[in-house]
């Protein structure tokens, strides 16, 4: 990505506000029961206490803003923009400072309670498109919404003071060892929240899966190549193996003390999500949404069509092929009956080499059948879901809208596969 393509002056982010937007309407239930739970430790109350006591927060605050870059309209404008938009669709009135740290990894956090500042990693914005870097900025808001991050700083302040102290002695560890465990479940589930936030920001699931593949460890040399489904299929891998008790218990034990949950695992909770129609009940609010995604499904659909159509000139052109290698095959035949001697041989050979390329014709044209019976069956998927799609948006009735999205990332992913 072009260096200076974070400081350009003349660009401009589209968004429109979700009206009356809750942070509850899209909470991940897990986030709140952990948080019941969390609040039940005895330890906590204590833990806060010293937060507060300590003035945590702005130690905290002072420490990333004395060491890290301010991000302002003068010097990076796009990147302002896009916070401001994030923060209107979203309905965050306050708009957060925005700080920039020096590292690679594409990593965003968020800090203080009060006046709450976002952190980029440098990496995150050389390593982004514009929807990904809309998807981490709505999940850094989405924290803020949520108000999650009183009790993220209380984790940082745990782990930092706390959980030191408690290191050095076997007690004390063993005490505070259910509270570590508390705090870290908790701290994975409220990503999860998190990730909904960003996607209502960027509005594009196929881009928030792809930031969560970079986010993984995807490489730069392949981003070009990168789609969504690349991503899914490991996504469907780990799924079967999930399903496995032992593999279930191996997969806790390894997280206890992540404060993120595993990235197939976003990707699986968000792809759910959206399944299940909330995401489209939200977003039917912003009907600039509903018209892009019209346009993607219509795209999506022109895109099916002319594969079908290229698989039916393939097709009519093998066939054609393995009805002259038929037809060569039997006149090599009828050839070879009137030889003799050495003749036969040499029309015998000629024969074998006929049967094989008309074997081989007929594969081909077998081949060739099976993807245009697909790539068949993905239009006219497609096609009755971009007409369901535009049916949905004129009545948004809560069925019509459930039943659609249930399927419609399949047929998505589906499309891109005929040729495959």
């Amino acid at each position: 990505m072009n260096q200076n393509y974070f400081i350009s002056k003349d660009v401009s982010v589209e968004g429109k506000p979700l009206v009356g937007l809750n942070a509850k309407e899209y909470e991940n239930p897990a986030d709140s029961i952990t948080l019941s739970a969390l609040k039940l430790n005895k330890a906590f109350d204590t833990v806060f206490k010293k937060m507060i006591e300590y003035s945590f927060e702005k130690v905290q605050l002072i420490r990333h803003k004395s060491s890290c870059f301010l991000a302002t309209k003068e010097n990076m404008p796009y990147l302002i923009d896009c916070v401001e938009k994030a923060c209107n669709i979203l309905g965050i009135e306050k708009i957060p400072e925005v700080y920039i740290q020096q590292g690679e990894l594409i990593n965003a956090f968020t800090a203080g309670v009060q006046n709450p500042i976002l952190i980029f990693n440098s990496g995150l914005l050389h390593n982004l498109n514009h929807e990904e870097l809309m998807y981490f900025i709505g999940h850094e808001l989405g924290h803020i919404k949520s108000e999650h991050v009183q009790y993220t700083t209380l984790a940082a302040f745990y782990f930092e003071i706390i959980k030191r102290i408690a290191d050095a002695n076997i007690i004390s560890l063993i005490a505070t060892t259910g509270l570590d465990i508390a705090i870290h479940k908790w701290w994975r589930c409220s990503e999860l929240t998190a990730d909904r936030a960003g996607l209502l920001v960027c509005q594009h699931l196929p881009s928030a899966i792809t930031a969560i593949a970079k986010l993984c460890g995807c490489p730069i040399d392949i981003y070009d190549k990168l789609d969504a489904n690349m991503f899914l299929k490991q996504v469907a891998a780990f799924d079967i193996v999930e399903n496995n008790s032992y593999n279930k218990f191996i997969e806790f034990v390894s997280t206890l003390g992540d404060s993120h949950p595993l990235g197939v695992l976003r990707a699986k909770e968000l792809m759910l999500w959206v399944q299940s129609g909330e995401y489209a009940k939200i977003m039917l609010r912003n009907s600039t949404w509903a018209e892009k995604e019209v346009e993607r499904l219509s795209q999506a659909t022109q895109t099916a069509l002319e594969k079908k159509d290229n698989l039916v000139s393939k097709s009519y052109d093998i066939a054609t092929k393995s009805v002259a290698a038929d037809e060569d095959l039997e006149a090599a035949k009828q050839f070879e009956s009137t030889q003799t001697g050495f003749k036969r041989v040499a029309a015998w050979g000629k024969k074998v080499a006929k049967d094989t390329k008309a074997k081989n014709s007929k594969a081909q044209a077998t081949r060739v059948d099976k993807q245009l019976t697909k790539a068949d069956l993905s239009y006219e998927k497609a096609l009755a879901s971009e007409t369901a799609l535009k049916a949905v948006f004129k009545t948004a009735t809560p069925e019509e809208i459930e039943k659609l999205t249930s399927d419609a990332l399949g047929n998505l992913t589906y499309i891109q596969k005929t040729e495959q």
